[in-house]
């Protein structure tokens, strides 16, 4: 089920105060949580670091990724790498 539109897009508020208070960096990275945030006009060109379970994988926020959630862009699963079995001779 989608948000209301009247409501808006979710923003986390405290990393909203962040990002507003932050000079433009992209080497000084804002860690959150908030994956579920929507990424807003707001964010572009700065760095985010989003936790994916294990630790914080920073992400530069570009144009192309507004209107999308934080949580798209780091996966919280590693690939499956199967062992190849050697072959007898």
């Amino acid at each position: 089920m989608t948000r209301s539109l009247y409501k808006g897009p979710y923003v986390e508020p405290i990393l909203l105060k962040e990002l507003i208070s932050s000079p433009l960096n992209l080497s000084d990275a804002i860690l959150t949580n908030a994956r579920d945030s929507v990424i807003t006009s707001i964010y572009i060109n700065k760095s985010i670091g989003v936790y994916n379970g294990k630790d914080y994988v920073v992400i530069p926020v570009k144009r192309e990724m507004v209107g999308k959630k934080l949580g798209e862009f780091v996966p919280t699963k590693k690939k499956v790498v199967f062992k190849k079995k050697k072959r007898k001779k």
